[in-house]
């Protein structure tokens, strides 16, 4: 874990999140891991799993998510002093990127406008598989948010506490069989009700949701 822990400030946390994609595309979180674990933005496991990761993309996902729980203090300035040096064009885009509505609302807005037929999409293992790219290891919070107890998400970790993605899509299914005796035709989570609940978490910060991941996926349907 960042040796700092919590949010960054709502401006650099806007200018992460709304070009996440892009950073993930092209950056490696082996040019940023030294530097950020010298200046103590990093601690020690925060480097061993970075030179773990054999993908690149992977790496990058890793520093990103990292970077984003790393706190308002100085992370940001060591993230941005690094991408400077080595990927100015990425460091100008950052630069220029509005941070007018630092709001958690403005990650999600775009939801309002998607088709109501497709809001009604009902949740498959499939999508499930999909899904779990979006969130990062605080999603069982989600879960809470979509109606299940603390007791029911310790239980399905304990059946699957190697294999994160088996523990999502058990507790998906089986919420959907809940379902299936109170209301016989609606045996499934729509992509509203899933949506709604990241909304939730998302306004109180305790899981970070990738929501431009999410809007590739919706758009996908």
């Amino acid at each position: 874990m960042p040796e700092e822990n919590g949010r960054l400030k709502p401006e650099d946390e806007k200018r992460i999140r709304s070009n996440f994609v892009l950073l993930k595309g092209e950056i490696d979180g082996k040019d940023f891991v030294d530097f950020l674990y010298q200046e103590h933005v990093f601690d020690g496991d925060d480097k061993e799993m970075m030179n773990a990761c054999k993908i690149r993309s992977e790496r990058a996902d890793l520093l990103l998510t990292s970077l984003l729980k790393s706190g308002p203090g100085k992370s940001y300035k060591c993230f941005f002093q690094i991408l400077n040096e080595k990927y100015p064009t990425l460091a100008s885009i950052l630069e220029r990127t509005p941070t007018d509505d630092c709001s958690s609302r403005s990650y999600y807005s775009w939801f309002d406008s998607v088709d109501e037929v497709k809001k009604r999409h009902k949740i498959t293992q499939a999508d499930t598989c999909k899904l779990f790219e979006c969130f990062d290891d605080n999603w069982p919070n989600i879960f809470h948010q979509l109606g299940f107890s603390s007791g029911e998400i310790e239980q399905e970790y304990i059946k699957h506490q190697h294999d994160s993605r088996a523990e999502m899509m058990s507790l998906l299914m089986k919420g959907n069989r809940q379902r299936v005796t109170v209301v016989q035709d609606d045996r499934d989570f729509t992509l509203e009700e899933v949506v709604e609940a990241l909304k939730r978490v998302e306004d109180t910060a305790v899981c970070f949701i990738k929501w431009d991941a999410v809007k590739q996926f919706v758009n996908k349907i």
